[in-house]
């Protein structure tokens, strides 16, 4: 099996403060309630590929895969060694 792609919300929280955005900032930008973002953040509400992409320009990441953690199937990870 081949690895997969997963994202991972939490990316989007370390980046956002990172660049030093505030909830409420990134929320309006968005078009999105407050309280929408911070589940969106903490994985609690999917996030689309479009409102992910208008993120990533939000807060000025040219590259979207650091939003996503490569995961490698058991068996193929048994198989490396």
């Amino acid at each position: 099996m081949a690895a997969t792609l997963e994202f991972n919300p939490l990316r989007m929280k370390a980046e956002r403060i990172a660049r030093g955005f505030l909830q409420d900032e990134i929320a309006k930008d968005m078009g999105v309630s407050r309280g929408k973002y911070i589940r969106i953040e903490k994985g609690e509400t999917s996030i689309g590929s479009d409102d992910l992409a208008l993120f990533a320009n939000i807060i000025g990441v040219t590259d979207m895969q650091i939003f996503f953690t490569q995961n490698v199937d058991n068996l193929e990870r048994n198989e490396a060694s």
